[in-house]
């Protein structure tokens, strides 16, 4: 139902709306990290770069079956 897109968020695969409450409140959290971290370094500036990195972490620590988006755009089962 969920998986983890190429900009570091979570994105919804369904239309399960349980599910989409999940996916609003985990990007919303992810967001305000982010932010965080990119205030931090100076680098406010750079929320793509930012997402980008945390995207490949997303997809490196995903589990065997997790739906993760590749760098193209193309959804893929792990």
């Amino acid at each position: 139902m969920i998986g983890e897109n190429n900009r570091g968020y979570v994105e919804l695969l369904s239309s399960d709306p349980q599910a989409s409450d999940v996916v609003r409140e985990e990007n919303r959290d992810r967001k305000v990290i982010y932010q965080t971290i990119a205030e931090q370094n100076g680098i406010a500036s750079q929320m793509d770069v930012i997402e980008k990195v945390f995207a490949q972490v997303q997809h490196e620590k995903a589990q065997a079956g997790y739906k993760i988006q590749t760098a193209d755009g193309a959804w893929m089962t792990k």
